[in-house]
């Protein structure tokens, strides 16, 4: 019986003399997600973006437990095969302080809104929520270190509510937040309700550390702050004052500041 595979997500070198390899998460048979590791140069780049790619250019998963594999080419045959399935003890976010879990098979993922972060829809929700997920091991710690300023802010009313974990096979890869309805980014004509969402941060003791149009969701006349991954207890006397400073060049009539997502 053929087994079904869905690719969730990709890393993909380019073809340079860096490369290292490709990394890619998939879904197999709707139950278990395999981590599978190509090397740079097994396949042209290529043909991994175009059409059914990995997919169609895998050789044969492997039977057995395992969530972690490699693939590399046959010297001798010139085919590509699994030189090595294990199963492997990835790390998972350690900041895990809310008491709701959703499993990552339990959540639809819609829209993608950055770069790890998406619409997503479960029964336990009544509309869409966002979704950041560690796709990745490498995505952990970036994951963790959000993970415990929603902490801090909990209850603050200063970022979007907090309404859980997501886990892959026990271990903590992403949360969910309340997705903000009616919600823009922040332009030129923002600039207090902005100051208002900042200042409520700085007011619990903390700077956001990554102040730019994009991590403001502006609703009405108020604002509301996105992405803390670098929100930290101020080290240094002066930052919160820097911090709300440089609010007037992004706000007040400046170019527009490129990237911020959430």
């Amino acid at each position: 019986m053929a087994r079904t595979i869905q690719l969730l997500h990709a890393s993909i070198d380019n073809d340079n003399d860096d490369a290292i390899g490709n990394y890619f998460r998939l879904l197999v048979d709707n139950t278990s997600i395999k981590y599978i590791f190509v090397p740079a140069g097994a396949y042209r780049t290529a043909d991994l973006l175009s059409g059914p790619g990995i997919k169609a250019l895998l050789p044969p998963l492997p039977p057995g437990d395992w969530n972690s594999g490699s693939v590399s080419k046959d010297p001798r045959t010139g085919r590509h095969h699994f030189d090595k399935v294990q199963r492997e003890a990835f790390h998972g976010v350690t900041n895990a302080w809310h008491p709701l879990r959703v499993d990552y098979l339990a959540l639809s993922l819609g829209k993608q809104l950055g770069a790890n972060a998406y619409e997503a829809t479960s029964v336990l929700f009544e509309g869409a929520v966002v979704a950041k997920l560690a796709r990745f091991e490498w995505e952990v710690d970036q994951v963790d270190e959000e993970c415990e300023a929603y902490g801090w802010l909990e209850g603050s009313g200063v970022g979007p509510r907090f309404l859980g974990h997501v886990v892959e096979e026990g271990r903590v890869v992403g949360f969910l937040l309340e997705k903000v309805a009616n919600a823009r980014r922040a332009g030129v004509g923002d600039l207090r309700a902005c100051e208002g969402a900042l200042g409520r941060l700085h007011a619990l003791g903390l700077v956001h550390g990554d102040v730019k149009r994009g991590h403001f969701l502006v609703n009405g006349d108020g604002a509301t702050l996105i992405d803390f991954n670098l929100t930290r207890k101020p080290g240094v006397v002066g930052m919160i004052e820097e911090e709300m400073e440089s609010l007037g060049g992004l706000l007040g009539g400046g170019a527009l500041e490129k990237g911020g997502s959430e």
